[in-house]
C-alpha cells in the first residue's frame, strides 16, 4: 500500500483561506532564525530553509525527525527533553546546544519554543538562533573587565572610576590604602566632595570636571581628606574621558605628593651650596631656565667665552654670537626635547665658537637637565684639538709607506683553501711571529679565539663587519693579551687585505676613563642621594648602596666616634657579618693607626696593608683581601666619623684616585654633618617645647594654688571680719554704728572681688569636675559680665574626663577666644562646639560679629591669638583660624588626648 505523502503544516494551516500557501512559505523561509514546527511528540512537521543550512541537512530528511535530534538543552533541562511543559498559551525561551546529525558537531545556541493555536496547540514553534559569536564576545568583555580591574589594582596610583555626576563606581586597591579602608563598598557612590577637606574650591573642581566630561585632559593640584582619620594631604590629579560599554565614565588617577612639596621646601636652603661650588669649578658653567634664559654664569665661562651675563640674555643670543649655531642650531635651548633620548638626559657636544674678543677657541659642551633647569659645563678644549688635529696628520703620511707602516697588514688569498699571501712586519709583530715567518691562517684564527674553518664564513664575515671595523682581544704567541682592531675589504683582484692596529694602550686609556666617568657618575650619585635627605640613617643606606653598586667595593662600614665611650662605633656596614662587628672596628681603628697617608685635603686617607682575621670576613680561605682604605672625616678639629673599605683588587686604591676618594669624603662629611646639625635642631625644638609645657604646667598650678588660698584662708578671714563688724555694729549706736555698718558694706564687696578674682585665676570645679561641667558655668558668668549669650553644642564628651593638660587648654582657649568676643567681635551671640573623634579632642569658637582681616594681626596686637596657637602646639594639636571683616571669625583647635 502506498505510504500517503505528509502535507506541511505551514500548508495546512493556510489552506484555511486566511492567505496564500505561498506567501506564507516565503515569510517562513525568510527568517533570520532556524524555524521548525514538531508536534506534541517531538516529530518535526516543518522546517524553513534556515534550519536546514545551520544543521547541515535537506527537507525530506528533517521532516519525521525528532527535535531531540538536534537539540541539547542547558540545565535545569536533566533528562529526556519534555515537550509538555510548554504552557499552551505562551512561549519559553532557554539556551542549550544545537547539534548537526550528520556530523556530530555542536554549537551554543537560543531556543524559543512556543504552542501554536492555530492548529489547537497540538504543535510547537521552535525557533534556534546561533549564540557562538555572541558567547564569545561575553566571555571576552567579562575577560577584559577582569583584566582592566587587575591592572588598576596593580598600578602605583589610587584610581577613581566616576560616573558623570562625580559618583564613584569603582576603586583600585590601591586608593583603599590610602584610605585605611578594606572594602570597595565603603566608597562606591561617594563624591569627590565626600574625600575632600571643607575648605576646597570647589568652583575650581567644577570647572575642571566639565573640561574633562568635554573630551579636555585635565591635569591639576588638589587636597584629599583621608576617610578613616581626616588627614589632609596633597595630590596630583589627571581627569581623563573614557567611553565603556555600559556607558561614559571619568577616570582619576590620583597620586600622593606630600614628599614632593616636602623636598621643594628643601630645595632653597641647598641653592647657595650648590652655586658656591659652581664658582669654583675650573670649567666654564652657565645655568638657564626651561624657557632658555641664562640666570647664572661662573666666571670661568666669562674667562672663556669673553660674554657676561648681561651680554647673553638666552642660549638663543649666545649661540648666534659665538656661532655655535653652526653644529647647535637656531632652536632655543629645550632639553627635554633634545636629550630625551641620551643617557640620563646629558649630551656632549665639541665644536668651534668666537669669543667676544674675535679670538676662535674649540670648546667641549655638556648640558644636563637638573629639573626644570638646564646646566650648561663648558671646557676649553682648543689645545687638545690642535694635538688631535697634528697626530691625524702624521698618521695619514705614515700610512702611506707600507713596511713602514704601524699598521699590521696582511692579504689573504686563495678560493677553496684561504692562506696569507703576504703579512708586513707589523703584523708579524703584533702576533709574535718572527721576521721571516709566514704565518698559517688556521693558527691565527686560534690567537682570534675564532672558529673560521671554511671560506664562505670568512667571506661572509667581511662582508658583515669588515669594512666598518671591528676590534677583538687576542693572544699572541709569546702569550701576551691584546686588544687588535680589524679592518676587512675586498680587493679587485678578488683577495681581502686585512688592516689590524695594536689598540691595547688606547684601551686601557679608554678602560681609565671609563672608571674617571664611573667615578664622576658615583660622585654625582652621592652627591643627588644624600642631599634629596636631612636624615642621617637615609644618607648613610645611600652611601651604603653607591659603595656596593656603584663602585662595587667588595666590603667596608661607615664608623661614627662616640666622645663618651672614646671609641668609634659602627653605623652601617656591609661584606661584614654582624657577629663580627667588634672585631671589624678594632681592625678598622688598627689599619687607619698603622697605614699609610696617602692624601691630605680636608680629610685624611691612609691606606693599609693588614691581614685582619678569617672570621670578619665570612670565615673564607678563598678571599684574599688585597687592599684596604680608610678615611677620616674631621668636625671641630677632630675624627667624628671614619669609612674603611676593603677590596680583593690590590689596585682598587691606588695613588692616582685618591683626589676621587677626597672629594667623595668631602661631600659625604657635608652631607653627614648637615644630618646631624639638623637632628640637633630638631632635639632643641622638642626640648624647648617640653620646657614651655612645663612652664605651663607650673604657671596653672601658682594659680590653683592663689585661688585656692584666695578662696578658703582670705575667704574666711573676710568672713569672720563681717561677722565681728555687724555684731559691734548691733552693741553701739550714734554715728559708730554708721561707719561699722558702712565698713560691712566694703568687707561684702572685696568678698565678691576675691570670690570673682579666685574663679578668674582658675576655677576649682574645672579639677574637680571635669570640662562638660566648668563650661556652662563659666558661658554663664560670661553672659552676666558682657550681655553676650554662648550656644555650647557637644559631641562624645559626656561623663569623660581627660588629662588636666588638655582640659586647662580647652579652657584657656574658650577664655581667651571670648574675651576677644567681648572686646571686638560686638555681638551679641557666640557659639562653642566641643566633640571629641576617638583621636583628638576638638574645640571651635565661633562668631558672628564683625570679623577682620588676619593679615593685620601681623602689624598689631595678636589679641591672644599666639597664646592660644602656643597652647595647642604645646599639645602636639593644631589651631586654626577663620575671618573676614563682616562675616564673623571661626577658631578651631585640635588636641590629641587620651581618655582618663
Amino acid at each position: 500500500m502506498e505510504k500517503k505523502k505528509r502535507q506541511p503544516v505551514i500548508q495546512d494551516s493556510y489552506q484555511e483561506g486566511r492567505l496564500p500557501s505561498g506567501l506564507l512559505r516565503d515569510i517562513f523561509n525568510q527568517f533570520d532564525a532556524a524555524l521548525l514546527i514538531h508536534d506534541l511528540h517531538g516529530r518535526l512537521e516543518d522546517v524553513n530553509e534556515r534550519f536546514l543550512h545551520m544543521f547541515d541537512c535537506i527537507y525530506e530528511e528533517a521532516l519525521g525527525s525528532n527535535v531531540s535530534d538536534y537539540l541539547i538543552p542547558f540545565p535545569p533541562f536533566e533528562g529526556p527533553f519534555v515537550l509538555d511543559d510548554v504552557p499552551s498559551d505562551g512561549h519559553r525561551v532557554f539556551q542549550g546546544r544545537g547539534r548537526r546529525p550528520k556530523d556530530g558537531s555542536v554549537f551554543d545556541v537560543e531556543v524559543s519554543q512556543a504552542r501554536l493555536s492555530s492548529t489547537g496547540n497540538n504543535h510547537v514553534l521552535v525557533t534556534f538562533r546561533d549564540i557562538a559569536e555572541r558567547t564569545r564576545v561575553e566571555q571576552e568583555l567579562r575577560a577584559t573587565r577582569d583584566q582592566l580591574k587587575t591592572y588598576l589594582d596593580a598600578m602605583y596610583d589610587s584610581v577613581y572610576v566616576h560616573d558623570l555626576d562625580g559618583r564613584i563606581k569603582h576603586v583600585n586597591r590601591r586608593m583603599l590604602q590610602w584610605h585605611g579602608l578594606t572594602g570597595r563598598e565603603d566608597v562606591i557612590g561617594l563624591t569627590i566632595h565626600d574625600i575632600s577637606p571643607p575648605h576646597s574650591p570647589m568652583d575650581d573642581l567644577a570647572i575642571n570636571w566639565e573640561k574633562a566630561i568635554a573630551g579636555e585632559n585635565q591635569f591639576f593640584e588638589w587636597q584629599v581628606r583621608r576617610l578613616s582619620d581626616g588627614e589632609v594631604f596633597p595630590v596630583e590629579v589627571f581627569l581623563t574621558k573614557l567611553s565603556l560599554p555600559e556607558g561614559d565614565c571619568v577616570l582619576a588617577n590620583v597620586r600622593d605628593i606630600s614628599e614632593r612639596k616636602r623636598a621643594e621646601s628643601l630645595l632653597a636652603s641647598e641653592r647657595q651650596i650648590f652655586f658656591s661650588a659652581l664658582e669654583g669649578n675650573p670649567h666654564g658653567i652657565a645655568l638657564l631656565d626651561n624657557r632658555g634664559y641664562f640666570i647664572y654664569v661662573n666666571s670661568q665661562f666669562t674667562a672663556i667665552t669673553g660674554y657676561l651675563l648681561e651680554d647673553i640674555p638666552t642660549w638663543g643670543t649666545w649661540v648666534q654670537r659665538t656661532g655655535a649655531n653652526r653644529i647647535l642650531g637656531n632652536q632655543p635651548l629645550d632639553p627635554r626635547a633634545r636629550f630625551a633620548s641620551s643617557h640620563k638626559g646629558e649630551k656632549q657636544t665639541e665644536y668651534r665658537i668666537a669669543c667676544k674678543d674675535g679670538q676662535l677657541k674649540d670648546v667641549e659642551s655638556r648640558i644636563t637637565l637638573l629639573g626644570d633647569k638646564s646646566l650648561v659645563v663648558l671646557t676649553d678644549v682648543t689645545s687638545r684639538k690642535k694635538a688631535e688635529e697634528d697626530l691625524l696628520a702624521e698618521k695619514q703620511k705614515f700610512e702611506l709607506v707600507s713596511e713602514s707602516s704601524p699598521l699590521g697588514e696582511a692579504v689573504i688569498a686563495g678560493a677553496d683553501m684561504l692562506y696569507f699571501r703576504y703579512v708586513n712586519p707589523r703584523f708579524r709583530q703584533i702576533f709574535g711571529y718572527d721576521d721571516n715567518e709566514m704565518p698559517d691562517l688556521n693558527e691565527w684564527f686560534v690567537l682570534l679565539r675564532r672558529s673560521w674553518r671554511q671560506p664562505e664564513t670568512i667571506l661572509a664575515s667581511v662582508e658583515r663587519e669588515g669594512a666598518k671595523g671591528y676590534t677583538r682581544e687576542i693572544k699572541s704567541r709569546d702569550g701576551k693579551r691584546k686588544y687588535v682592531k680589524f679592518i676587512s675589504v675586498f680587493l679587485v683582484t678578488g683577495e681581502i687585505l686585512v688592516t689590524c692596529e695594536d689598540v691595547t694602550l688606547a684601551h686601557e686609556a679608554e678602560e681609565k676613563i671609563r672608571q674617571r666617568n664611573l667615578q664622576l657618575e658615583f660622585l654625582n650619585f652621592v652627591v643627588t642621594s644624600v642631599s634629596s635627605s636631612l636624615n642621617l640613617r637615609e644618607i648613610l643606606d645611600a652611601m651604603k648602596k653607591a659603595f656596593v653598586e656603584k663602585l662595587e667595593i667588595d666590603a667596608g662600614g661607615i664608623f661614627f666616634y662616640d666622645g663618651t665611650l672614646d671609641r668609634f662605633h659602627t653605623e652601617v656596614s656591609w661584606g661584614i657579618p654582624d657577629t663580627a662587628a667588634a672585631e671589624f672596628e678594632e681592625f678598622a681603628l688598627r689599619s687607619y693607626q698603622k697605614g699609610v697617608p696617602l692624601y691630605e685635603g680636608g680629610v685624611a686617607l691612609v691606606s693599609a696593608r693588614l691581614s685582619p682575621s678569617r672570621e670578619i670576613f665570612h670565615g673564607s680561605a678563598q678571599r684574599h683581601w688585597k687592599s684596604y682604605l680608610c678615611i677620616s672625616l674631621f668636625e671641630d678639629g677632630g675624627i667624628q666619623a671614619m669609612i674603611c673599605l676593603i677590596d680583593e683588587d690590590s689596585d682598587k686604591f691606588s695613588e692616582e684616585q685618591m683626589a676621587f676618594y677626597s672629594a667623595m669624603a668631602k661631600q659625604m662629611g657635608i652631607a653627614m654633618e648637615n644630618a646631624r646639625l639638623f637632628e640637633r635642631v630638631r632635639q632643641s625644638d622638642r626640648e624647648m617645647k617640653a620646657l614651655s609645657l612645663r612652664l605651663v604646667n607650673v604657671q596653672e598650678a601658682e594659680r590653683s594654688y592663689v585661688a585656692r588660698e584666695l578662696h578658703d584662708e582670705i575667704g574666711q578671714v573676710l568672713t569672720g571680719l563681717k561677722l565681728t563688724l555687724e555684731r559691734h555694729a548691733l552693741d553701739l549706736g550714734g554715728e559708730t554704728k554708721g561707719h561699722l555698718l558702712e565698713a560691712k558694706e566694703t568687707v561684702n564687696r572685696l568678698q565678691v572681688f576675691v570670690r570673682e578674682f579666685s574663679l578668674d585665676l582658675r576655677p576649682s570645679m574645672l579639677d574637680d569636675l571635669g570640662l562638660i561641667r566648668t563650661l556652662p558655668w563659666h558661658f554663664e558668668r560670661f553672659r552676666k559680665a558682657t550681655n553676650i549669650r554662648v550656644h555650647f553644642q557637644h559631641r562624645g564628651v559626656e561623663d569623660r574626663r581627660f588629662s588636666i593638660e588638655a582640659e586647662t587648654a580647652v579652657f584657656r582657649i574658650v577664655q581667651e577666644a571670648l574675651t576677644n568676643v567681648a572686646r571686638h567681635a560686638k555681638t551679641e551671640e557666640a557659639v562653642v562646639r566641643l566633640w571629641f573623634d576617638d583621636k583628638d579632642l576638638k574645640i571651635q569658637i565661633e562668631d558672628r560679629g564683625q570679623g577682620f582681616d588676619p593679615r593685620s594681626l601681623l602689624a598689631g596686637s595678636t589679641t591672644g591669638i599666639s597664646g592660644m596657637k602656643e597652647r595647642a602646639s604645646l599639645l602636639g594639636g593644631s589651631f586654626t583660624m577663620e575671618s573676614h571683616p563682616g562675616s564673623g571669625t571661626r577658631l578651631t583647635a585640635e588636641l590629641p588626648v587620651e581618655i582618663q
